[in-house]
């Protein structure tokens, strides 16, 4: 007999319910994709364009199922696996996360999207997401809201001016030692502190390959074209800035720094991130610097309106389980929080965040010159960590009316105000990999995500003002020992 949807709960809380999917989806807002999760304890397979159970011979899942196919098909759908990775490897993954925590994780493998390119723009899908939340066989189904940018900067003249770029490091506020910075440079000092050993692996949509500081990449995908790559750049540059005398210097410029191209309205983001995972090993970092923008959460923000209601991917259920699922495997995964004016501790996300974790780190943006938040950080007690979310000097990066700190064309320029959780969490993260890269150093191996964590938070600098929008405290690297 088919499990019921009580019994599946208790084995597996629900940090999205059909309730929650049911009302986004009847909110006014574009949408990118509809996802349909299946049961966990049913093992449902795409085979010859019909779902099928590996887990369970019964009659009535094998009914649901055709009921669901044929509902889908009376809306002119394709189905499609979420992820392009094969099953094989997404079940092998999975069972050796699962042999070494001794406890399950999510069945990636029972993950599909519906598509609807070149259908009628008045297609229902909210009523189609209702019909489908209505079968037992189905975990949740819900649509995705799109990408947004977390930060814009402006376009400049790519003419590149001959001639020497001068050292501006004394411009990185955020390296120095507590009180003002996270102590990064202080860091530098003790071995494995640069990084050394470590691998970042920056989820974004473009970057700048030919500015003169950019790190030298062990890996890049390629870029989201048209995409200004301003914001790759200058998140790239914070973490691994060359250490060649000039420009900027990377806060962990030892580690090994690669790229992930961000998922497009056709592709998923907990595909791309399961493959941008496939290059680090336990104790590597992820650190995610795009965000969902769901305009039904209804948070006005507005110091910030482009970005209001802007929450981290893991609001979404496949994207959360794959973050879990790497965090389980020994993977740091670092994301930006958002620059929304949201509030996490809301009754909004009551049934999102007070029941499961994933384990990775949220990152807020505050100020320089005092421990609080900015006026448009998102903010909760979900929230671990905060940094500079102004005031950051970073490779290519100028809005429209700031003046560079230097500027010899588009491959030597250097802005001196990024920010928002987008600098916040390549900050923290780099805290992240010089504390990994000590380890390596000392005692031969990284810290798990968990243990790294609390090592952070033990030493970290408490915010001191805006208690009730908390971002957590800001970490102090340059004092920590292991």
């Amino acid at each position: 007999m088919l499990i019921s949807v009580n019994a599946q709960e208790s084995q597996r809380v629900l940090p999205f319910s059909k309730n929650w999917a049911n009302q986004l989806a009847q909110s006014d807002q574009m949408h990118d994709r509809l996802v349909i999760k299946f049961s966990e304890q049913l093992g449902i397979r795409l085979r010859q364009e019909n779902f099928v159970s590996t887990q369970l011979d019964d009659p009535d899942v094998q009914q649901q199922l055709r009921k669901v196919m044929t509902l889908i098909s009376q809306f002119n759908l394709k189905v499609e696996r979420l992820f392009t990775v094969s099953e094989r490897v997404l079940d092998r993954f999975s069972q050796n996360v699962s042999g070494q925590l001794n406890k399950s994780v999510a069945d990636l493998n029972g993950y599909f999207q519906l598509v609807w390119r070149n259908q009628p723009v008045d297609l229902n899908l909210a009523e189609l997401v209702v019909a489908l939340n209505r079968f037992e066989v189905i975990e949740v189904a819900y649509l995705e809201a799109p990408t947004v940018e977390l930060q814009s900067a402006l376009l400049v003249n790519d003419l590149v001016m001959p001639g020497t770029t001068p050292l501006l490091v004394q411009h990185q506020g955020y390296l120095k030692d507590a009180p003002i910075g996270v102590g990064l440079s202080g860091a530098w000092d003790t071995p494995g502190g640069t990084g050394s050993g470590i691998r970042l692996m920056v989820y974004d949509n473009n970057y700048n390959a030919n500015h003169e500081d950019l790190p030298d990449l062990f890996v890049s995908s390629g870029v989201n074209p048209g995409v200004n790559p301003d914001h790759g750049t200058a998140v790239l540059g914070i973490l691994g800035a060359k250490h060649n005398g000039l420009g900027l210097k990377g806060a962990v410029y030892d580690a090994e720094i690669g790229f992930q191209k961000s998922a497009t309205v056709v592709q998923s983001h907990a595909d791309l991130l399961f493959k941008a995972a496939n290059y680090l090993d336990f104790g590597d970092i992820l650190v995610i610097e795009v965000a969902k923008k769901v305009n039904a959460l209804g948070f006005e923000c507005p110091c910030n309106p482009t970005q209001a209601n802007a929450v981290p991917l893991e609001f979404y259920p496949a994207e959360f389980d794959v973050i879990s699922t790497l965090v389980a495997s020994g993977i740091v995964v670092v994301q930006a929080a958002g620059n929304g004016c949201v509030d996490f501790d809301s009754v909004v996300f009551e049934d999102l965040y007070g029941v499961d974790h994933s384990g990775a780190f949220w990152v807020s943006a505050g100020l320089s010159d005092v421990r609080a938040p900015t006026c448009y950080a998102n903010y909760g007690e979900r929230v671990d960590f905060h940094a500079w979310g102004e005031s950051v000097a970073a490779l290519g990066f100028v809005r429209e009316e700031e003046e560079p700190l230097f500027d010899k064309g588009l491959n030597r320029l250097y802005g001196s105000n990024f920010g928002g959780s987008s600098s916040a969490a390549p900050i923290v993260s780099a805290c992240a990999a010089s504390i990994q890269g000590q380890a390596l150093t000392k005692y031969g191996e990284a810290l798990a995500p968990a243990e790294l964590k609390a090592l952070l938070l033990s030493n970290a600098q408490p915010q001191i003002e805006d208690f009730d929008r908390p971002i957590g405290p800001m970490p102090d690297v340059g004092t920590l020992e292991l």
